[in-house]
Parts: structure tokens; C-alpha cells; sequence
């Protein structure tokens, strides 16, 4: 019966194991990198679940702030700017905050208030904001923006274009955190193999 002899050669081994060790950093920004530009997309799907007719410009809010290297393996995706204030009240809810509830032909196809809607009607001749003053009809009608009818704007002839409400708490609707946490951990791991084994058919 031969005899059977085990042995090794360490060096070797360590050169390989250092040979691959060195790509590992690599991979993984490639792969984070990959996976945040992928978010970014899965971010704006979101808003068309959870929102009821989102903008564009909402459902294209999400960027990538950061990207990651090799020394630094961190990739952040983030709403632009102009979109922070309204998106925080959507994803972590807000309370007390007042609200304009637009009526008839004043919204838009997403079924919104265009934007400086107010403002743009609080100094224009033929409207007013604010509440009626004055008795009868007036006295049950609410704050808000009005535009006066007929040709001189005739006392009692007004239409209501939007009505602010009570202030108001909001739920969240946009599970953000829950999204992003359950969309990395599906698509990291092969995202990193790709990347990984890119590495090693690429390495010199």
C-alpha cells in the first residue's frame, strides 16, 4: 500500500489569497456603486406606488450624492435639494402643518396646485386671499383664494380656487428606509460576484 503525503506550499497559497485580496476592495465600490444608480430608479418606482399622480420632477427627485471608491466604500443616494422639505414630510410624516385644498379647475393634471399658485394671485387684479368680509354669503364662506367674477368684480360674486384648511398631521407614505434596506440586500451580493469576477478575468 503506497504511502500518501500531504504537504503544501504556503507561499504559494499566500500569494494567490494576496492576489485576491487586493480586488476585494475594488469589487465592492463597483458593486455599491452599481446598486445606488439601481436604487436611485427604484426610489422613483416608489413614488408612482405610493403617490397618488406624482410629477415628474418627484418621481425623478433621487440622486446619487456619493460614490464609492476603493478607500472609501460608501455610496449615497439622496432627493435633490428642492425636494428634501416636501419628501421628508412623505417619508417620516409631519404634524400641525397647514394645507391648501385646491377646488375645481385650479389643479393640475396630477391633481395638484400648480407651483406659486398663492403667491401669484395674492397681488393680481380680479383675485384675492384671504376671508370674505362682510354678512350674508361671506360669513360662511372659508379663507382662501378667490377670484372675483364678472366685469368689475361684482360684491358677492366670487369663486373659491383653493381653501386653506386646518392644520393637519400626515402619515408617512414612502417607505424609503424599508425600500432601500430590502432592494441592497437582493442586489448586492450578485452585483459584487459580477464585479468580483470581472476583477479576477481582468487582473494582471
Amino acid at each position: 500500500m503506497p504511502d500518501i503525503i500531504l504537504t503544501h506550499d504556503l507561499p504559494l497559497l499566500q500569494r494567490a489569497l494576496g492576489s485576491i485580496r487586493k480586488h476585494i476592495p475594488y469589487s465592492t465600490a463597483v458593486a455599491l456603486n452599481d446598486v445606488a444608480f439601481a436604487l436611485r430608479a427604484r426610489m422613483g418606482e416608489a413614488t408612482r406606488t405610493h403617490f397618488d399622480r406624482p410629477t415628474r420632477p418627484t418621481q425623478g427627485a433621487f440622486r446619487v450624492t456619493a460614490r464609492a471608491s476603493k478607500r472609501h466604500l460608501v455610496a449615497m443616494v439622496a432627493p435633490a435639494p428642492w425636494a428634501v422639505k416636501y419628501l421628508r414630510r412623505q417619508v417620516v410624516g409631519s404634524h400641525g402643518q397647514a394645507r391648501i385644498v385646491p377646488k375645481g379647475r385650479a389643479i393640475n393634471r396630477y391633481g395638484n396646485l400648480p407651483r406659486g399658485f398663492v403667491d401669484k394671485r395674492r397681488h393680481r387684479p380680479g383675485f384675492f386671499v384671504g376671508k370674505p368680509r362682510g354678512g350674508g354669503l361671506n360669513l360662511s364662506r372659508p379663507s382662501g383664494v378667490y377670484q372675483r367674477l364678472g366685469r368689475r368684480g361684482g360684491q358677492g360674486k366670487l369663486r373659491l380656487l383653493a381653501q386653506f384648511a386646518d392644520r393637519v398631521s400626515h402619515r408617512p407614505q414612502l417607505p424609503l428606509a424599508r425600500i432601500a434596506k430590502t432592494h441592497v440586500a437582493r442586489h448586492f451580493p450578485p452585483a459584487f460576484d459580477r464585479a468580483f469576477a470581472r476583477a479576477m478575468r481582468n487582473r494582471r
